[in-house]
């Protein structure tokens, strides 16, 4: 589409004024961009960032629920955990998913998703506290927590893959811009400059032959 446009450019001064005035809208949409994919960058290392940081809050959620809920076994025996990990439990979860705009970002549109665990009851409401054990209410608890952790985790992945692929995305119109379109625009104004210099001299030549005869007669 850029040739097509390119080569309908006259071949005269207004038409080399029209190439430099796109030259110039280019370089700046291509500064809009550039401005564009270092939020993304910086955002990108600060997602990653938080994932790590919430992958370790799980890891150590869930270490401590399994802690806790081998301290259980010992407690209740394995025969009772077991009859009760295996009792009809309500759902006790869901899962609220809302898409967010990414702020700062001009040229391109990035949503990225926003979860919430929506929790419906609580430990003690799923099985007969007098019968079990406390340290069974804690891992329960601390499972939980780990679940919490887990939809943020899922939600923090989501948002880094919407915005590996705006920067992807953005990298793309960028290399289109500056590789292949102002390149363009650049090597059209050095023909139509070649074109009228050409032009010129010819003119010059025309000119002085013109000057020449009048002398002459």
């Amino acid at each position: 589409m850029a040739t097509v446009e390119l080569t309908a450019v006259p071949i005269t001064r207004e038409g080399l004024l029209k190439l430099r005035k796109r030259r110039t809208l280019a370089l700046a949409i291509l500064d809009l961009l550039q401005r564009d994919l270092d939020t993304l960058v910086k955002r990108f290392f600060s997602l990653v960032n938080e994932a790590d940081r919430v992958r370790g809050e799980l890891y150590d959620s869930l270490s401590e629920a399994y802690k806790l809920l081998s301290e259980a076994k010992a407690v209740l025996g394995s025969k009772r955990l077991k009859e009760l990990s295996l009792s009809e439990f309500k759902t006790v979860f869901d899962v609220k998913v809302k898409e967010e705009r990414m702020l700062g970002v001009r040229l391109i549109s990035v949503w990225m998703p926003s979860m919430e665990l929506a929790e419906v009851g609580s430990p003690a409401g799923q099985y007969d506290i007098f019968d079990t054990s406390a340290v069974l209410d804690e891992a329960v608890l601390k499972a939980r927590d780990a679940l919490r952790l887990i939809v943020k985790l899922a939600e923090i992945n989501a948002s880094i893959d919407g915005v590996v692929r705006a920067m992807q995305t953005t990298r793309r119109r960028i290399n289109l811009i500056q590789y292949r379109f102002i390149p363009q625009i650049d090597n059209m104004m050095k023909y139509i400059e070649s074109i009228l210099e050409e032009r010129a001299r010819e003119d010059a030549v025309r000119l002085r032959i013109l000057q020449g005869k009048r002398k002459g007669g």
